[in-house]
């Protein structure tokens, strides 16, 4: 499988760039057909910009970044949008590069006919068991906004238990420092 960047124009003209991964180029022409997209041009991608996906892997995704995610994807889909276009909508305005890269390969095995709950278990450090279940119960229930509500607040209340843990031990840490630094000098 080869790295290749691509240029297309979607149906009111607007030029759409990314980089996607396939066994060859035609296989990048005839996704970008099957999107409706103008294909301008579909070239090997750089090193760099191959280094630059490997360093994804490697970045953090926060609690309150998910929640956001799932926030918008509740929105959306109690909007009536389907869930591939709220993601792919979503997926583009991602500022977390290794998010931004999940939420792209997610949408990748959703286009090749997998659900959202198996597309995203294969993320098992972000999305966890729970995550995939309560998505898995939303997609069987035919209430997927209502499971995503529920995951978001999930997220939301994950991240608000960390930022109290971690002001909780600020304070002891810096006091426990000062001590130390206290002793020390008394020493010397």
């Amino acid at each position: 499988m080869e790295i290749y960047k691509y240029t297309a124009l979607d149906l009111s003209g607007v030029r759409k760039e990314g980089i996607r991964q396939a066994p060859s180029s035609l296989d990048i022409l005839s996704w970008l057909r099957e999107q409706r997209f103008t294909p301008i041009s579909v070239v090997p991608a750089s090193n760099d910009i191959k280094r630059k996906t490997i360093r994804y892997n490697r970045s953090r995704i926060k609690s309150s970044d998910l929640a956001a995610v799932c926030w918008q994807l509740t929105t959306m889909i109690e909007g009536g949008m389907t869930v591939i276009y709220a993601l792919e909508t979503i997926s583009e305005d991602i500022d977390n590069s290794y998010l931004k890269y999940v939420m792209q390969h997610s949408l990748e095995k959703m286009n090749k006919g997998e659900t959202f709950s198996e597309s995203i278990s294969a993320f098992p450090k972000i999305f966890n068991h729970l995550s995939v279940a309560i998505i898995l119960a939303g997609e069987n229930s035919g209430d997927l906004a209502g499971a995503l509500h529920k995951l978001a607040e999930y997220f939301d209340s994950r991240d608000k238990l960390a930022k109290k843990i971690q002001s909780s031990v600020a304070y002891p840490a810096f006091v426990f420092t000062f001590i130390i630094f206290m002793v020390t000098q008394i020493l010397i």
